[in-house]
This record gives structure tokens, sequence and C-alpha cells, in this order.
């Protein structure tokens, strides 16, 4: 693009120049005419880039940068053209729209209005964003592992499925499954969330405990409570008012205390589910990881196995 083009539209406009031109004109003043001064002084086109990005609160996707490696990523928004992602771009709905992206070779997301989203890093092994805040619904076709979204409180990990992820200002998410499963993820503290499950998440406390859409109200509550303060005494509470199609939750709950607390949460479990041989309860106690995932496995909601593959490559 010439640089004469931003001052007085001379030579080839840059199609992202055009796009926000577009935008702008949507915006523009008109009640009577101003004149317009030209500039006596040429100023940094980086610097007309930053500002206008700053201007356009209601833009559907503002190209920051145009530095960063080209991607399979296609955006589209508001009719206009699909454009390529570069890595570091960020999409920020703003509050009049929303917009779609799609990748031939991972999937597709409808992006809410006031969502905001960056792609980080796309690469054959691993494609990453961080969803700042918004809505953002996700399909994806990629093999388990691949599609990876982090938030202030967790890392949304698709297993192969269908999910809605929100979150909000305060880095409060709250992520709901449709098909196959996700795992959260942050610290060490894991919540595997099958179909028809959800799971909320926070910032400097991570994934809190999945449970079924269709839980009790009473069930939800006791969760919360376990999760602000996980113990024997949150769990007990908790564990009377699961269902035989609570197994996955009370799996959860027996995974986050501490090893001398797990036996009653373990007698819950093995009352709802049959737990195999590898899956004793002095194995759970003590913690050993392939005693936990058979444990996981007999709920048959999935493979654990799939899991521990994908943090073994990352």
């Amino acid at each position: 693009m010439s640089e004469e083009y931003l001052w007085d539209k001379t030579g080839e406009p840059d199609r992202d120049v055009a796009d926000l031109e577009m935008l702008l004109g949507q915006l523009q003043f008109r009640q009577g005419r101003q004149p317009v001064r030209q500039p006596t002084r040429r100023a940094n086109p980086a610097a007309l880039w930053l500002a206008a990005a700053a201007v356009v609160t209601a833009g559907v996707v503002i190209p920051l940068s145009q530095r960063g490696a080209q991607t399979d990523w296609r955006y589209s928004a508001r009719g206009l053209e699909a454009r390529t992602l570069r890595t570091g771009q960020v999409i920020d709905t703003g509050g009049v729209s929303d917009a779609r992206l799609e990748s031939s070779f991972t999937g597709a997301l409808q992006i809410e209005s006031r969502s905001r989203l960056r792609l980080v890093a796309s690469a054959d092994k691993q494609q990453r964003f961080r969803l700042e805040r918004g809505t953002i619904h996700a399909v994806i076709w990629a093999a388990p592992g691949k599609f990876v979204v982090d938030t202030p409180g967790a890392r949304t990990v698709d297993l192969g499925c269908r999910y809605t992820l929100h979150m909000d200002e305060d880095g409060t998410g709250f992520l709901r499954v449709e098909t196959g499963w996700v795992a959260f993820e942050w610290k060490g503290t894991e919540s595997f969330i099958p179909a028809g499950a959800a799971c909320q998440t926070k910032p400097q406390r991570g994934p809190g405990t999945p449970y079924f859409a269709d839980a009790s109200d009473a069930l939800r509550a006791a969760l919360e409570r376990f999760d602000a303060a996980p113990g024997r005494a949150t769990m007990a509470a908790a564990l009377p008012l699961v269902r035989k199609k609570d197994a996955m939750t009370v799996w959860h709950l027996m995974t986050r205390v501490k090893s001398w607390e797990r036996t009653e949460a373990y007698d819950r479990l093995a009352s709802l589910v049959v737990l195999p041989a590898a899956a004793s309860k002095d194995s759970i106690v003590r913690g050993e990881t392939a005693a936990v995932d058979a444990a996981w496995n007999a709920l048959d909601l999935g493979s654990a196995e799939v899991w521990r593959n994908w943090k073994r490559g990352w």
C-alpha cells in the first residue's frame, strides 16, 4: 500500500485499510460539515493503525499487526469477505456483531458479541488461542489435544467435541460440553467434562468440580462449597446428593481431597459403578495415577489415556 493513500487517497489502498474505512464510515459525524484540515507533517502509519484500532470499539476484527505468520484460520463477520488470520492477531467483536473463524484442518468457532479472542500460536501439533472475555462456540474435528484455549483460570483442551466456553471480565469461566469431552487443567488440577456436563473455573483457583446439566440445585450448591474449601466435610455433604449418573462428579471429588479422606468417596463411587481390580481402594488412597485413570475409564466416558498422551506431548 502507498503511504500517500493515508493522506490524500492517491495510490492503491491496503485491503485492511479499506475494510477499516468502511467500518469507521458508519460512525461518521453527519450534522453539518466541518472543514478538513490537511496534516502539515507526515505521521507514522503504524501510529494511525493503533489509533484507528482504539477508536473502532465496535469493529469485528482489529488487525493490530501484520508481522505474525499467516495461518489456515479464516475469519468473517458482518458480511465482509473472509480473511486470513495471523498469529498474534486479536478478534474483538465489540457490542454489535459476532464473527466466525474456520480452519479446514482444525474446526470452526462462532464468536459472540462483546468477545475478545487472540490467536497465540498455530502449528501442526497445536492451535492455541486465548479467550480474554466473551463467548465462543467451538466445533472441532482435529485430533484430540490439538485445539487449546487458554483462560485466566484454566487451559481448555479439546478431546474431540463441540462445546461452549464463556469468560467474564473478572476471569470467571464456564464451560458446557455438547459432544465428546474436554479437559480443564490448571497447575495440576484436572477436570474432565463429558458431553452433557458443565464446569466453572476461577482465576487463582482453577477448574471446579464438573456436574451434569440436569444435576439438582442442592448438588450444585454443595459442589460450590466444596470447590471453595475442598475437604472431607464439604465432600461428605455432597456425596448423598449424587445419582448413579453423577459417578463422574464423585470421581472428581475423590481426586481432590487428601489421601486419608478418599475412602468415603471411593466407597460411594464403587456403589455406582463397577471398578476394576486396577482401581483398588488402597491404590486410590495412595494416589497412584494408573489406579485413578482406571477408575475414570470405568465410567465409560472416554479413555484417560487420550489426556495422558496429550500431556506427554506438551
